[in-house]
């Protein structure tokens, strides 16, 4: 909790953060070195999870260095609630994203939209990228959220479709007999998303939040706490395999380093409560 706190304290000045962006880069590349090119979906917890913060990280800054591992994770679907997180803030690779991007709503059930990712998350990316070659996707998302009275599905299309203001015009079909569904979210969106489509002026679509706890967007980290955080991981993991190198090269060794680390432990907890007064036992 104290380090936490004392990471929000922590400030960046704005010429330095291209020096950590290098930093966290070099460290990628000496990871993508140790254990292979696909880092992302390392067998390994500490060091998958190390990478992927250190890509998320380069990701928020729209540091097109993040940008092939956003896309392989969306291809492969590794971990890749993480990865939509980043997508926005590279429109210029809407062509390569979109269809990931569609191929991820293929997998949304009707009776279940929300899990494992919601497909909310995928429509505000879509809507995020700002090109016109999304509207398609997000189209027939509303025409089979509607078939399958899928509301909220239908609701978050709504949504997308509207921020590309006069761009959507072509796809009003759809939209029209919605102001009269049987559901209440679903008819003011239609009539907000109908105004949109002939107003200059379109709405900011919010980023989806689901409540299901397993794709919620992550908080924002301060730059160096992360950076500390990656690396402190990545020597604990180094560490950690020394040690069972070790271990197997000795069976004696977990023993002897159990004892030794109790007596360690025993001189540290003296050497904190300092000189004791002895006082002689009452009979």
């Amino acid at each position: 909790m104290r380090g936490q706190l004392l990471a929000d304290r922590l400030t960046i000045a704005p010429e330095d953060t291209g020096l950590l962006l290098d930093t966290l880069d070099n460290h990628m590349a000496t990871l993508r070195t140790a254990y292979g090119p696909d880092v992302w979906a390392n067998d390994n917890a500490l060091i998958r999870e190390a990478y992927q913060e250190a890509v998320m990280t380069l990701a928020d800054h729209r540091d097109p260095r993040a940008l092939p591992d956003v896309i392989r994770s969306l291809e492969t679907r590794m971990d890749d609630w993480r990865a939509l997180y980043g997508v926005g803030g590279y429109p210029q690779a809407a062509d390569r994203l979109v269809p990931l991007l569609a191929n991820g709503l293929r997998f949304i059930d009707p009776d279940r939209p929300h899990t494992p990712i919601p497909a909310g998350l995928y429509l505000s990316c879509l809507a995020e990228l700002k090109d016109p070659i999304a509207i398609p996707v997000i189209t027939d998302t509303l025409t089979w959220a509607s078939q399958h009275q899928s509301w909220t599905v239908a609701t978050d299309a709504l949504d997308a479709l509207a921020t590309f203001g006069l761009d959507a015009q072509p796809v009003r079909t759809p939209i029209r007999p919605l102001p009269n569904a049987p559901n209440d979210a679903v008819r003011a969106a239609a009539r907000a998303t109908l105004d949109a489509l002939t107003d200059r002026q379109a709405p900011h679509l919010a980023r989806s939040k689901p409540g299901n706890g397993y794709a919620q967007e992550p908080a924002l980290l301060n730059p160096l706490a992360v950076l500390g955080w990656v690396l402190a991981r990545r020597y604990r993991a180094r560490l950690s395999q020394c040690w069972t190198a070790r271990v197997r090269r000795d069976g004696s060794a977990l023993a002897s380093w159990r004892g030794r680390s109790k007596v360690l432990a025993g001189r540290h907890a003296r050497h904190l409560r300092g000189p004791q007064r002895r006082f002689p036992r009452s009979n």
